[in-house]
């Protein structure tokens, strides 16, 4: 979510800056919180990992957002967060940020409406994660894509997987049968176009 605001300029003032290259790892699951993170520029990914190695992406953050709000509260970290492009980010540490908020109500309410927001899509996600089959899933992550980006689908097969809690191989088999049927070509570096409405049901 991104503020309508001078609240993050102001909050930046307050904190470090911070640079970090493309597959850097910025906050790792379970570690102990206690700060909250302004990206200025790039993008970064909040995922968890089981032991297995398998990855579930949770969100996709850009420049103008944050992220590690979740532990304000000094828990530990619920997610990982890592960066997709070379990025530049502004910790501010969560006395700061509580006072801040004291100082800035309306700041308070911005950020509570964005943790909100994010709920909610937590939820939406648990909930397809448990109640939709792979199928579904796979269509709800290339429509949303199609929707952004004129038709197209830009995410590569393992990103589409982490997304959805299934195998590459599983997303591969049904991006064929959708291939066979005329309902999406793949393009060049694995770009994927829709040539009609997908079914939502296979």
């Amino acid at each position: 979510m991104k503020y309508a605001s001078d609240h993050p300029s102001a909050l930046a003032q307050l904190g470090n800056r911070q640079s970090f290259q493309s597959g850097c790892l910025i906050l790792k699951e379970g570690e102990a919180g206690g700060a909250l993170y302004l990206l200025q520029s790039g993008e970064v990914r909040s995922y968890s990992q089981s032991p297995s190695g398998k990855v579930l992406i949770h969100n996709r953050i850009q420049a103008g957002e944050f992220f590690g709000e979740m532990a304000l509260d000094g828990g530990l970290r619920s997610a990982s967060v890592q960066a997709l492009t070379n990025c530049e980010c502004v910790l501010v540490e969560q006395a700061q940020v509580w006072n801040y908020m004291r100082e800035q109500p309306e700041f308070a309410r911005q950020l509570l409406e964005a943790i909100i927001l994010r709920a909610r899509l937590a939820t939406e996600a648990a909930k397809n994660m448990a109640l939709s089959d792979v199928y579904e899933r796979l269509c709800q992550v290339l429509n949303n894509a199609f929707e952004r980006n004129a038709d197209h689908c830009n995410l590569t097969q393992l990103q589409i997987a982490h997304h959805i809690g299934a195998s590459r191989e599983m997303v591969s088999k049904l991006l064929k049968d959708l291939v066979t049927g005329g309902y999406v070509q793949t393009l060049q570096r694995g770009q994927i176009q829709r040539l009609k409405k997908i079914p939502l049901r296979w």
